[in-house]
């Protein structure tokens, strides 16, 4: 499945002015099955009720790594440009740039919350 992360979308400031997003592309990313998404929620250590609803408070730094870690293996494919020019082509060049670790946890937390499939 192809995915936009919010990064890449232009934003408006105060004064309505649109302000150009800080990566431009898309992350291909393989869909979880509820197992999946269940395991990376208990990774996380939150509650989950009965219609779904995951109760998630502010999640800690070894929380975030955790579920940062284990969710590399659904990002497929990598294809973003900064800013400045610089592409990055693997979950490797987004680990290690600190100007992505923002990118690593949107992607980890959309992996989780799971998508609603539907046609294309």
């Amino acid at each position: 499945m192809k995915y936009v992360p919010e990064l890449c979308k232009p934003k408006l400031n105060e004064a309505g002015e649109e302000v150009p997003a800080l990566f431009k592309g898309e992350v291909t990313l393989k869909v979880p099955t509820f197992d999946e998404r269940y395991e990376l929620i208990d990774l996380m250590g939150v509650s989950v009720s009965t219609s779904g609803e995951v109760g998630m408070s502010s999640p800690d730094l070894s929380s975030i790594r955790k579920l940062v870690k284990n969710t590399r293996k659904y990002i497929l494919k990598v294809e973003l440009e900064k800013a400045d020019g610089v592409k990055l082509s693997s979950v490797e060049d987004l680990e290690c740039d600190s100007e992505c670790d923002a990118l690593l946890i949107e992607l980890a937390m959309t992996i989780t919350k799971g998508f609603k499939l539907g046609k294309t």
